[in-house]
């Protein structure tokens, strides 16, 4: 629910981890209860007494809950009883399903069959199963199929508490169950494998599973060192520009180019020497700041001022702000690592007396988004940016919209080809998903389709 690009089997795992752990520590079912699960679905092994739950739920299905047809789980228990399996343990609220399965499932299949008898309290239409007994009887008969369900050793299932409390109990069900809400579930054919691998003794890592997020984006890249093959001295230069702040609100691609690039390109028309430290929360956009993966990083540095550029409204130009000589005092910079994750780091070498003599220049995320992102002439900008005037846009107002934006591009090519450098990572598997052929005849299209927050 908080991670819609997470693979549902893949955002279950860390909660049915937890939950099975809490289980096993708390949890104890009645002997009585146990009992009545054993006779109900007894003997389940999986070396020579497999079983497969089948968790059907018709009568009162709701909150945006698929009703599964009957006719899907056919295909999987076909496929469970052809690679071996033994017993198919059904726990259903709807005595049509069970009438179903006996009228119309293939006899080899629909002869392994156990259920909970017919004493159940089953529903005859929608009307919830919970409303037609006493409470006591429903609670004990819910809580016997979860444990009936949680002895298979293979289950196919919906969304449900009922199916979901098996697997807490019995968490070698994650790996050897299919979600039919799950829109990236295996098919029967990839279950059978399953059911086959599962027989000759496999362990569990090694079956086959849904669709996972790539291992690239679960781990944490590790910051990049300070020192670097763009740290330097300061000799020729005015001053240092940290680059703090971006673009208020913005994304990863306005933040890292957009908004970076102008600074880079402020910081040459003043001989300014370029420091990417960037800010931390709260000044940091929500939408780019991640706790898990960036850090606060307060840099020790010896200064002679912290000052910041100021734009003149009027003429809309930049103008360095006069700095007093002051005897370079030792201050902390707070800031994040969130740049050096991603890219190799930009700076100076701050152990070089030609930089510890150097004035420090900064500007805030308002300046950068409506001083130099929309007022000045010469910045670059993806599009005509909200609130950007045709002035600046467009002074001469001669040039088409590809011109405007070929200018801007030869301008941002070569400030990303001189200052910004992807890390090795990322830069691999970009390769992994789009591989650079050698040969020329092996062209590439690029199709870009943004849907979802455009504004």
């Amino acid at each position: 629910v908080t991670q819609p690009h997470v693979p549902l089997h893949e955002w279950f795992l860390p909660q049915r981890q937890r939950a099975h752990e809490t289980l096993s520590k708390y949890i104890r079912f009645k002997p009585y209860l146990q009992k009545m699960a054993q006779q109900a679905n007894p003997g389940c092994n999986l070396q020579s007494n497999s079983c497969l739950g089948l968790h059907i739920r018709h009568s009162d299905k709701a909150a945006g809950r698929r009703q599964i047809p009957v006719e899907e789980f056919r295909v999987y228990a076909e496929a469970f009883v052809q690679e071996g399996g033994q017993q198919i343990y059904v726990a259903t609220d709807s005595l049509l399903v069970l009438q179903e399965i006996q009228q119309s499932w293939p006899t080899h299949v629909k002869s392994r069959i156990r259920s909970l008898g017919q004493n159940a309290i089953r529903s005859k239409d929608t009307k919830a199963v919970f409303d037609m007994a006493s409470h006591h009887t429903t609670n004990q008969e819910a809580l016997v199929e979860i444990l009936a369900l949680s002895y298979c050793q293979f289950m196919v299932h919906g969304l449900s508490a009922v199916s979901e409390s098996s697997i807490w109990i019995n968490l070698d069900l994650h790996y050897r169950s299919v979600n039919l809400e799950d829109t990236d579930h295996i098919d029967a054919e990839t279950f059978a494998t399953l059911v086959k691998l599962s027989h000759h003794g496999e362990p569990v890592t090694k079956l086959p599973l849904p669709p996972q997020t790539n291992k690239f984006y679960n781990q944490l890249l590790l910051p990049e060192s300070s020192s670097t093959k763009d740290a330097s001295s300061c000799d020729g230069f005015v001053g240092v520009l940290h680059i703090a702040a971006v673009a208020r609100g913005s994304g990863p691609s306005h933040a890292f180019f957009t908004s970076i690039a102008n600074q880079l390109l402020l910081a040459e028309r003043f001989n300014l020497k370029p420091w990417i430290h960037l800010s931390g929360p709260p000044a940091m956009s929500s939408i780019l700041h991640d706790p898990k993966a960036h850090v606060s990083v307060n840099a020790t540095k010896r200064t002679s001022g912290y000052q910041q550029l100021q734009l003149l409204a009027d003429k809309n130009e930049w103008h360095l702000p006069h700095v007093d000589a002051v005897n370079s005092p030792t201050v902390q910079i707070p800031g994040s690592n969130l740049w050096s994750v991603y890219f190799e780091p930009i700076g100076p070498d701050w152990n070089h007396d030609s930089c510890t003599n150097k004035p420090l220049f900064v500007l805030d995320s308002n300046q950068v988004t409506e001083e130099l992102e929309k007022r000045t002439q010469w910045a670059i900008r993806p599009w005509r940016l909200d609130g950007v005037e045709d002035a600046i846009w467009n002074p001469s107002n001669q040039k088409r919209w590809n011109e405007i934006l070929w200018n801007m591009r030869q301008t941002g090519n070569r400030i990303v080809s001189q200052y910004l450098h992807v890390r090795e990572p990322i830069r691999k598997r970009a390769a992994e998903v789009n591989p650079i052929h050698s040969s020329h005849d092996a062209t590439c299209l690029a199709v870009h389709i943004r849907i979802m927050d455009k504004a």
